[in-house]
């Protein structure tokens, strides 16, 4: 008797996540792209990036959302693509399920600051714009805050190469910090894969 309540539960669950994810494309038309119903408390949404705080200010202030908590924000970089990022949103409502909303922007795309809506963004979209260049419009702290503030690039972008491009380092004689530009002793070796190395 308990595992046909809870096949029925799981069942009633999922045409609840569907009538909902419906009622979203009504409420924002032309917004959700893709939707996937992961697991029984997770939904995933791929969405256009022009109305993500619309839609978050929505989640988060309709009673049958209340999605209070951002959880994380997540950029993955997919270089060679017109729109080459894509922008993830963990969110979690006090009914104990959560949204994963993504969208795809490109490195020119500003959006919209969610700082009013979730205070821990703001962090967040400050480690996105240092180590992925991405400008988030109306953060009130938006500057760099892991790397150096003369630091040239992003380091984080797969375009980015793994040396970076100047070298760092503390000089006893002259009582400061020195820049200099990357030296290599000698140049990138070409391997050949199909010789056996062993």
């Amino acid at each position: 008797m308990k595992k046909t309540s809870n096949y029925s539960m799981k069942i009633y669950k999922y045409f609840l996540q569907k009538t909902f994810i419906k009622n979203l494309a009504i409420i924002f038309p032309k917004l959700i792209c893709r939707f996937k119903i992961i697991k029984a408390y997770e939904i995933e949404l791929l969405i256009n990036c022009t109305n993500i705080y619309s839609l978050l200010y929505f989640l988060k202030n309709n009673t049958v959302t209340q999605c209070k908590f951002l959880t994380d924000l997540i950029i993955a970089d997919t270089p060679g693509k017109n729109k080459r990022f894509f922008i993830t949103y963990l969110i979690q409502s006090i009914y104990n399920y959560r949204l994963k909303i993504t969208s795809k922007i490109s490195d020119l795309t500003f959006l919209m600051s969610i700082g009013s809506l979730y205070s821990t963004s703001i962090w967040l979209e400050r480690e996105a714009f240092d180590f992925f260049g991405i400008l988030f419009v109306y953060n009130k702290d938006l500057r760099r805050i892991l790397t150096d503030y003369g630091f040239q690039g992003y380091p984080l972008r797969k375009d980015f190469p793994i040396s970076g491009f100047i070298d760092l380092f503390y000089d006893d004689n002259e009582k400061r910090i020195i820049y200099k530009t990357l030296e290599f002793s000698q140049e990138l070796k070409q391997f050949s894969f199909k010789k056996l190395w062993f």
